[in-house]
């Protein structure tokens, strides 16, 4: 899916024990391995000194709400590890997966498909990862979270803790990689999110961050389709 903005920030202000506290949300998605971009768009020496400059003025929460890596030949040849290094580099505080993530079905030096094991590109470049990624409605069929992922994270700034989670399209299971989550069992976002939000609370969150990889669009000032459902729900803050 490439749906949404590059990149976008919230600026928003909390107030909490009598004090009012500042953050700056700043948010990539569906960068798609970018890595030169375009003179209209730039690409990833782009992104990270806006990041950076953004930096500057104050608090930052910096997350990707996923499709990275796919795209361009230089992130498709390395099956994704270069956006894992980008991530790395500009120290993302947590990410989430998107469709395109379960592209690879090869994991080898001479990129003969891997038959068994259809997710070992993808473990393989979030076993590099020295940031959080969450995704809390895909598990495999053990019930275990997907390999190298967290339900959701914990993540403080500017004395909030923020709790932080993702979820992706049951439809990428159905219609986008089939073969990539043969072994994968996606759940109903909305309800993945209540019984996770519930834990995040527990644990202390005091704003709820969902980075949704879903299908949906705004038309006429309304969100539409599985976006609508989540945004209905009511179930974060951002």
């Amino acid at each position: 899916m490439r749906k949404g903005l590059l990149l976008f920030f919230l600026l928003f202000s909390l107030s909490l024990w009598a004090k009012e506290h500042r953050v700056v949300l700043l948010s990539t998605n569906d960068l798609h391995g970018a890595l030169e971009g375009s003179p209209a768009m730039g690409g990833f020496a782009f992104v990270a000194s806006e990041i950076e400059a953004i930096r500057k003025k104050g608090d930052v929460l910096l997350l990707d709400a996923g499709d990275c890596f796919q795209g361009e030949l230089p992130v498709n040849k390395g099956e994704g590890l270069a956006c894992v290094k980008f991530f790395n580099a500009l120290s993302y505080d947590a990410t989430t997966i998107g469709n395109h993530e379960f592209d690879y079905l090869w994991c080898d030096k001479d990129g003969a498909p891997n038959n068994n094991d259809e997710l070992c590109a993808l473990k393989r470049a979030l076993s590099f990862a020295k940031y959080p990624v969450v995704v809390c409605n895909i598990k495999d069929k053990d019930g275990n979270p997907l390999p190298n992922t967290k339900e959701f994270v914990i993540v403080e700034k500017g004395e909030i803790r923020f709790g932080i989670t993702g979820v992706l399209t049951p439809k990428t299971k159905t219609h986008y990689s089939p073969m990539g989550t043969k072994n994968l069992m996606f759940s109903d976002p909305v309800e993945a999110l209540q019984a996770t939000i519930d834990r995040m609370k527990k644990a202390g969150a005091e704003l709820i961050v969902v980075l949704a990889h879903l299908e949906g669009d705004i038309k006429a000032g309304k969100l539409t389709d599985e976006l609508a459902k989540v945004a209905e729900a009511r179930v974060a803050d951002i």
